[in-house]
């Protein structure tokens, strides 16, 4: 078996949706996904959300990494967070109201 290109390496497709390529020339591929460029396009989405759900008034959001495990970040004094950090928040300040939440 010839030796795989390179650039097929670290693509997320290889063994998924593209077997790769044995050819040593060829330097580019149009479908190729790195890991970086999936975690730019999910900050990018994450970003494009967190806006969303501050124009609605939302105080949170859920979203799946690239590994597919669920997330959720809580806005909490004009910034997002974790469930770790709003649970540490909730313990130092008991009343402190979220945003887009009501006191009840």
């Amino acid at each position: 078996m010839e030796k795989l290109n390179r650039m097929c390496a670290d693509c997320l497709k290889l063994g998924k949706e593209c077997e790769g390529t044995n050819c040593q020339t060829w330097t580019g591929c149009v479908y190729r996904v790195t890991i970086l460029d999936e975690m730019k396009r999910q900050a990018a989405e994450i970003n494009r959300q967190k806006a969303e759900a501050i124009k609605t008034g939302k105080n949170q959001i859920t979203y799946n990494d690239h590994k597919g495990q669920a997330h959720t970040l809580y806005y909490i004094g004009g910034r997002w967070v974790d469930n770790g950090t709003r649970q540490r928040i909730n313990r130092q300040f008991p009343h402190a109201v979220e945003y887009g939440r009501a006191a009840q």
